[in-house]
């Protein structure tokens, strides 16, 4: 995928030089994972026999589903960023993957799909984080 997303920042008339290229298409990238993992993840839980035990792990992966969408949205319209605006809404996508990777862990031990998407989440964590250094 990161493929794709590189290329189209390749042809975009708005320059973007590397470092920044490779740091925002991993972004990118680490959010589109994050998004459909935890997506897939919720699924599963409420496929689970005692699904109401999976009530906060099913809210937190939609939730993070929904912020690394709009992180990933955002992150690739490179044209007018607000920095700031970009700054808060990445700390909120890595606050809220931080949390769901703490409620999958507690199912991790029994439920395979929740160590996967724990292990999603903090990877999005790490490389948003590393973005958001870059921000400066």
């Amino acid at each position: 995928m990161s493929y794709f997303i590189r290329e189209m920042f390749n042809r975009h008339p708005q320059s973007i030089s590397e470092p920044n290229k490779t740091t925002l298409t991993d972004a990118i990238e680490a959010c589109l994972n994050c998004l459909q993992v935890c997506t897939a993840c919720s699924d599963a839980c409420l496929g689970e026999k005692e699904v109401e035990r999976f009530r906060s792990v099913i809210r937190a992966t939609n939730d993070s589903s929904d912020l690394c969408f709009a992180t990933a949205s955002i992150l690739s319209r490179i044209n007018y960023q607000t920095p700031r605006t970009l700054q808060s809404l990445i700390t909120a996508c890595i606050e809220q993957v931080q949390y769901t990777s703490i409620q999958c862990n507690e199912h991790a031990h029994r439920h395979e799909h929740c160590r996967v998407c724990a292990d999603t989440c903090r990877a999005c964590e790490n490389t948003l984080s590393e973005y958001l250094k870059f921000l400066g």
